[in-house]
């Protein structure tokens, strides 16, 4: 998994703005492994392991070591934090 890219990504989908640059887009790996996030958060930070079988044959995702590298970028994730005044 490239942890640069969906790092990129995860901030883009958070606001940030990439001056000159294309805004990233995901690969259909990483599209599989956001939306097996969203279906296996918690809102407490955390990840419900109990529910990664059932999220995994629902997606149809073959690759399970790929998805826990990349579920593991995006809970450890922290979008920059940006300066309100704009400096």
């Amino acid at each position: 998994a490239d942890r640069k890219k969906l790092t990129a990504l995860l901030d883009a989908g958070s606001g940030v703005e990439y001056e000159g640059e294309d805004k990233p887009t995901a690969s259909a790996e990483e599209a599989l492994a956001i939306r097996a996030w969203n279906l296996l958060h918690n809102g407490s930070g955390a990840i419900d392991w109990a529910g990664l079988p059932v999220v995994t044959e629902l997606l149809g995702i073959d690759d399970i070591e790929g998805l826990l590298q990349r579920l593991e970028v995006i809970l450890l994730h922290k979008p920059p934090k940006t300066n309100p005044e704009g400096e």
